[in-house]
């Protein structure tokens, strides 16, 4: 496929509108990006790293993982793909060079590479059944790393249409999947973003940079914030991270990331306090959150 048509492809995926159908669709994740690890110690390496148990990834399969440092505070989340000869981790773009920079402090003889990738990250949804070359996130959400040629083919032997990106990133919001952007990086930990009962943590595997303070939660302890979801109409140009505030100004957590809802309205992920996640909550701005209730946790 050519550059031209590669382009055309991305802008038309971009400038779509919220689908009133749940038509099997593709969309290129713009702000995604993904690492490489090769070599012999690439699972073995990854495992001693991440929160979820590298060794049950299973090829098809886009497992939900973290990186933490020392104090258990999360440096990014990933989508874990295993292949043949390597893994990917797709991640946010803006945390791309950072996170592979920080892996490799932990690389020291072992046998891997970590390097950039650069093929585009394309996601799928409301595809009915599995396609190939793809690896599933839940029943109807599905992502690749593909050539746009291996892309073309696909969509000239399936009724898949452009999607917009939008589409996608309210489909994660919804579905209580969360992310670590450049931003918020350090600013959370694993059960506040409820990385744990969204499958992402393991705590049947060995230990990883974290590992104490996570297990101690999990057994000892009880998170005092997790992750809801509410709904805001407002032209207010808010950001990931900014505070979630009370009526009196206090702050009862923070925007972990955000999507589009119906009716020109925004649908917020955000980290709450549990004493305050029933409180009035508001934007910096003024602008009342309606709506807010936990996401569904096991």
């Amino acid at each position: 496929m050519s550059d031209e048509l590669t382009s055309i492809l991305e802008q038309q995926t971009a400038c779509l509108p919220q689908p009133s159908l749940n038509q099997a669709g593709f969309c290129f994740l713009s702000d995604w990006r993904y690492l490489i690890v090769e070599g012999e110690d690439a699972a073995s390496f990854l495992q001693n790293l991440l929160t979820n148990d590298v060794n049950q990834c299973q090829p098809g399969q886009a497992q939900l993982t973290g990186f933490c440092q020392a104090k258990g505070r999360l440096l990014g989340i990933f989508w874990l793909i295993r292949n043949p000869d390597n893994f990917f981790l797709v991640l946010s773009a803006d945390q791309q060079d950072f996170i592979r920079q920080r892996l490799d402090m932990f690389r020291l003889r072992s046998k891997i590479t970590i390097q950039n990738g650069g093929q585009p990250v394309i996601g799928f949804l409301d595809q009915t059944t599995p396609l190939p070359d793809t690896a599933q996130i839940q029943n109807n959400l599905a992502i690749a790393v593909m050539d746009t040629d291996i892309l073309a083919k696909l969509i000239e032997e399936t009724t898949l249409i452009p999607r917009a990106q939008a589409d996608w990133q309210t489909r994660l919001v919804k579905a209580g999947l969360p992310q670590i952007y450049a931003i918020t990086r350090e600013k959370f930990t694993a059960q506040q973003v409820n990385l744990d009962t969204a499958g992402g943590v393991s705590f049947r595997k060995g230990c990883y940079p974290g590992q104490e303070v996570v297990a101690r939660l999990h057994y000892l302890g009880e998170a005092k914030r997790r992750l809801f979801t509410g709904f805001v109409q407002t032209e207010y140009d808010f950001s990931v991270g900014e505070d979630i505030l009370t009526e009196d100004g206090s702050i009862a957590g923070q925007l972990v990331q955000y999507g589009v809802a119906e009716n020109n309205t925004w649908i917020l992920q955000m980290t709450l306090k549990l004493s305050m996640a029933e409180h009035t909550l508001k934007l910096a701005d003024g602008t009342p959150i309606k709506q807010v209730s936990p996401l569904p946790r096991d």
